[in-house]
């Protein structure tokens, strides 16, 4: 077991997100309202709002005004408010149910861990909205550099367990208490998550990041009440149990983690996107005419070599799918995977992975991928992605990302500008004010 690396990450993420340089500021007004966006388009989905509504056991979450008590903004269908801890749930269990949450390599998504915590935090104390950016830098720093120290065993999924300790880091900054009392605390109530609950497209999954965000607020709650954390649960876990210390990667990074991940546009899980690219720049073609379709990914894409599974999630999962859709419709936008595609199924049927050992050495540096289409009549086409869009190797602009943000939410520029200025003195229940779609 290898030292804590909690003091020197948390307090390296409070030093950023005091001094807060230019670039680190503008990238993470980006990333905040990016998140926001594919967090209102995943509320929209039956069973976000379904949540938050309850049943005659669980009662309802939403109350239609803030009231006395601490509030903060739900953002899924219906909108209203609720206690800030289960807010934070409901947003953050919606933000990842498109598969279209930003993400750092090797795997892990840190702003959907803990954006939703600090919105909440926010709101609930009567934060500005550059003070939550603040938070959120901070929060956002702990989680990527856990997910980049650790490097998981076996089947072990990255939701649910290190983002919620930045989460409790982005809540303390708020709050001003000691953040890393609040990161002690969230170290000893992870989930343990795995991926083939994501490949058999049970999408109970997406509250893995909900339970992490929510424990942002618990661990407050915890520590306030006069619980002590634990110095010792995040080493006998993840430096041991089920994940190992990635030898030679230093605890403070050289360039800030948010300005290394990458943005998705493409609504499946991050493996498939070099496939799904590559298979585009082939589109559309005639599925019948399609004898057989060969996919080179590295190995990590393997996991995703199943058919879909019969749900959204499951189909996002999927990389036969998922390279079919591409075929066949020349992208991979959320419609083509919230409902089955006959089409696209039987194409799937006709598509076969194999490990590319390039691209399993060049990750995580990149994700290459290769497709190989073989259709009646000897007719072979072949398309090579060096590295998806979105990603490190090939980023998309802020002018990309806020035409995701109007196709997944309907807003114009004017919201998109308001929620991208890290610098704004809007208290943050009015910067979220207006944003919620009502069917």
């Amino acid at each position: 077991m290898t030292a804590d690396v909690l003091p020197e990450l948390v307090a390296y993420a409070a030093d950023l997100a005091g001094r807060l340089p230019g670039e680190v500021a503008a990238r993470a007004g980006l990333l905040a309202a990016d998140t926001i966006g594919v967090t209102l388009a995943g509320g929209r989905r039956p069973e976000a709002e379904r949540l938050v509504a309850g049943d005659g056991l669980t009662g309802s979450w939403r109350r239609s005004e803030p009231g006395d008590r601490p509030a903060a903004t739900l953002l899924v269908a219906g909108g209203g408010y609720a206690d800030p801890e289960r807010a934070a749930y409901a947003n953050a269990t919606a933000s990842c149910a498109l598969e279209l949450d930003e993400g750092v390599r090797p795997t892990g998504h840190p702003s959907a861990h803990v954006l939703p915590a600090a919105l909440a935090a926010g709101e609930a104390l009567g934060s500005r909205w550059r003070d939550v950016v603040r938070a959120y830098v901070a929060g956002y720093e702990v989680a990527a550099g856990l997910f980049t120290l650790f490097g998981f065993r076996g089947q072990l999924h990255p939701h649910g367990h290190l983002g919620g300790i930045g989460a409790a880091v982005a809540v303390a900054t708020l709050a001003g208490t000691d953040p890393l009392r609040a990161a002690y605390t969230a170290a000893a109530l992870p989930l343990l998550t795995t991926w083939p609950t994501c490949v058999e497209g049970s999408d109970v999954r997406n509250a893995w990041i909900g339970h992490a965000a929510s424990t942002g607020l618990t661990a407050h709650r915890l520590a306030a009440a006069g619980y002590t954390g634990s110095r010792s649960a995040l080493a006998a876990a993840f430096d041991g149990l089920v994940a190992d210390r990635r030898p030679g990667v230093p605890v403070v990074p050289a360039r800030a983690y948010l300005l290394g991940g990458y943005v998705k546009v493409y609504s499946a899980c991050a493996l498939t996107h070099g496939s799904i690219e590559a298979a585009a720049s082939l589109a559309p073609v005639d599925g019948d005419a399609v004898e057989s379709v060969e996919v080179a990914v590295g190995a990590s894409g393997l996991r995703l070599a199943q058919p879909p599974a019969d749900t959204p999630l499951g189909r996002r999962f999927s990389v036969p799918y998922a390279v079919a859709v591409a075929l066949l419709h020349g992208g991979a936008p959320p419609e083509r995977f919230d409902v089955p595609d006959p089409r696209a199924l039987a194409l799937a049927e006709r598509v076969r992975l194999y490990e590319d050992h390039a691209a399993t050495r060049a990750w995580p540096e990149r994700a290459p991928a290769g497709v190989v289409l073989r259709l009646a009549g000897g007719d072979v086409r072949r398309a090579t992605c060096a590295e998806p869009r979105g990603h490190p190797g090939a980023p998309v602009g802020a002018d990309e990302m806020a035409a995701k943000f109007r196709t997944l939410t309907g807003h114009d520029d004017a919201v998109w500008t308001r929620l991208t200025d890290p610098s704004a003195d809007t208290p943050t229940r009015d910067m979220l004010a207006g944003l919620i779609w009502n069917p």
